[in-house]
């Protein structure tokens, strides 16, 4: 799979390809990202489809983004690139922008065990957005 994170693209073949390769492998036991998420009783392969739909209407929104910002990821996130928040961050055209790193968060932050991190984060940032 050739993923581009400054275009944020890979083809049609490829996402196939690979929820093929998810929705095969994870049909009968249902799919988990980490030990305690809900499992789904299938995959649903075309979400990688909407997904590089989506992808590519971020991609073109970015510049209209001009609202201060906090992007949150984690470092040990298996699914979404590192890359990927200064793309975000790069692109917006807000004054007022951030990034918080999580550690040992993974790909559902508001389920590990750092979550309150990231809460009281969210929290400051709208307080002092909205003082």
């Amino acid at each position: 799979m050739n993923f581009n994170s400054n275009a944020m693209t890979c083809s049609v073949s490829e996402i196939f390809s690979i929820s093929c390769f998810f929705y095969k492998s994870s049909r009968s036991s249902g799919y988990r990202r980490e030990a305690n998420y809900p499992a789904y009783p299938f995959y649903p392969s075309r979400i990688h489809i909407e997904v590089h739909k989506l992808q590519r209407k971020l991609v073109e929104t970015l510049p209209k983004v001009t609202t201060p910002a906090l992007i949150i990821q984690a470092h040990d996130d298996p699914w979404i690139p590192l890359s990927s928040a200064e793309f975000i961050l790069d692109r917006i055209r807000s004054t007022r922008k951030s990034i918080l790193w999580l550690e040992k968060a993974g790909h559902s932050i508001l389920m590990s065990d750092n979550r309150q991190i990231a809460f009281k984060a969210i929290s400051d940032f709208i307080k002092n957005e909205t003082a």
